[in-house]
């Protein structure tokens, strides 16, 4: 598939003939009517949440499990430093950082994955 793709894509440069007045003008008018579908797309999550009590907790629940997430994620950095406040460890060394922070991650959500799996 890449190699197709690779072959057979042409890149779209534009029109270079155009007036740099009218792209712009083409472009608030692009602008304009995804402002307008915003609003009717508003209205319909509207219409919906009112009309189903289940929508309305379900989007709560999501809202709620995300903020903990990004709480999560901003203290994890901080209490990993804090929890490695030790006079061994040199936190200058670049070339082999005090907390391998990516492999924790990855490790973190692996084990959540097994947890989830039953492995």
């Amino acid at each position: 598939m890449c190699i197709l793709l690779v072959t057979t894509w042409t890149e779209n440069y534009g029109d270079a003939n155009a007036h740099i007045s009218q792209s712009f003008v083409s472009a608030w008018q692009s602008i304009q009517s995804g402002l307008e579908l915003r609003e009717i797309s508003m209205d319909l999550f509207a219409f919906f949440l009112c009309k189903d009590r289940k929508v309305a907790l379900l989007g709560t629940v999501q809202a709620l499990f995300e903020a903990s997430m990004y709480v999560f994620v901003l203290e994890w950095t901080p209490a990993l430093t804090e929890a490695s406040n030790q006079a061994f460890i040199d936190k200058k060394d670049n070339t082999n950082p005090p907390i391998p922070h990516g492999l924790k991650r990855k490790r973190f959500c692996l084990d959540k994955i097994r947890k989830i799996l039953n492995i």
